[in-house]
């Protein structure tokens, strides 16, 4: 997909393309090896994934004031859906014309900028990456997961799937007994060691769209083929295969033993993932969910289709408030505090009060916006169909 392209023709291509393959087709461990402590997000001062910690739960450290102003852009030059990490004092973010860009976090200037693949037909990143110690791991339309370093954003290995990678890849363990986990459209989700050498493959019977969620030595995810999975990291193994009623074009959240997780048919659910039991379900089955849910300790937050944010009881599954966009909510939530984030294809980017769901701040970039934000440090930072990369923080 060349740039210049407009933002309606991408969101369609992309969502046509999710539509279509789709019809056709926390601090536990199991053991040491595979431990995945979840961060206290009251002490989190980076984002270095997807969602900001491994269960996938869409939380960000220290508070937002509602006082925010852009405090810069950059032009990639080519249109971004892929969601920008950070990590210290660095943005991390993929475009569409192949590229993987560090930007400076706080002066908002390109640090190194890697093209993948082809220079001829480079590939679509949509994925957004993801950052463990000193590498970085994104994946790519062609099928590659790549691991580059995030001094100079030199390609260290690559792995090829076969099908395309739309979501983020996800960490597990550290040192030599790091697991790197990605889904790919070959219907697979991947566990690789660190060097980029496959130690077993899940197989489904869908594409595997999102980002998995991990949580006491288990992989969660859902795809087109109507399922939630719960993986062994082990040894790659089924230990639960849960209907949800429609296929899965976001990533489940995990917090207490329960998942989260909305799909195209218009409903968000709850589900124990030890037995496969829906304790709950909301929504009225008229526009599908595309989001990825946050949650945190009473509320479960995700966006719709039907150009609304809807906020859902964690307990009960009742609906809280929903708060109205013009167009509709492919973005996922962030949680910070008593605060959301969220972005619309109205190309506007909006801070709600987490209570009312009042809108505090909103800023009109003026292109559809389809990118996650990445909140860390009291910093916004998402990118934007218009091809730019968008910084926010308070106004001193």
């Amino acid at each position: 997909m060349a740039f210049p392209r407009t933002a309606a023709w991408i969101l369609f291509s992309l969502l046509a393309t999710a539509l279509g393959a789709c019809d056709r087709a926390e601090e536990a461990a199991a053991s040491e090896d595979l431990a995945t402590p979840t961060p206290n997000t009251t002490e989190q001062t980076d984002w270095p994934s997807f969602r900001g910690q491994p269960a996938n739960t869409g939380r960000a450290g220290g508070e937002l004031g509602a006082d925010l102003h852009l405090a810069w852009s950059f032009d990639t030059g080519a249109p971004v859906v892929s969601s920008a990490v950070i990590v210290g004092e660095r943005v991390y973010i993929g475009n569409d014309d192949g590229h993987v860009l560090a930007i400076s976090l706080t002066r908002g200037e390109e640090l190194w900028s890697t093209e993948l693949g082809d220079s001829q037909a480079p590939p679509i990143i949509e994925a957004p990456p993801l950052v463990v110690e000193d590498r970085l791991y994104i994946g790519d339309h062609d099928g590659f997961l790549w691991c580059l370093s995030v001094d100079d954003g030199e390609p260290l290995w690559s792995y090829e799937t076969q099908d395309k990678i739309v979501g983020s890849a996800a960490a597990v363990g550290s040192g030599t007994e790091l697991r790197i986990l990605v889904g790919s459209h070959d219907n697979r989700l991947h566990c690789l060691d660190p060097a980029g050498e496959l130690l077993w493959a899940y197989e489904s019977e869908g594409y595997v769209n999102g980002c998995p969620a991990i949580s006491d030595g288990k992989a969660v995810f859902g795809g087109c083929d109507g399922l939630l999975h719960v993986v062994d990291l082990e040894n790659g193994k089924a230990l639960g295969r849960w209907e949800v009623g429609s296929y899965v074009a976001g990533s489940a959240a995990i917090a207490d033993g329960k998942a989260f997780v909305g799909h195209h048919d218009g409903r968000t659910l709850c589900i124990d993932i030890s037995n496969g039991e829906r304790l709950w379900e909301y929504g009225s089955g008229r526009q599908a969910f595309f989001s990825s849910p946050a949650v945190d300790a009473t509320r479960v937050l995700i966006g719709g289709r039907d150009k609304h944010v809807h906020c859902i009881d964690r307990e009960s599954g009742h609906g809280l408030w929903t708060f109205q966009t013009r167009k509709r909510v492919e973005s996922s939530p962030v949680l910070c505090g008593e605060r959301v984030v969220v972005a619309s294809e109205d190309g506007r980017v909006y801070l709600l009060d987490a209570g009312s769901g009042e809108r505090l701040w909103s800023y009109e970039v003026g292109a559809a916006l389809a990118s996650t934000p990445a909140v860390a440090r009291g910093w916004i930072v998402l990118g934007c169909l218009d091809g730019s990369i968008y910084a926010f923080n308070a106004k001193k």
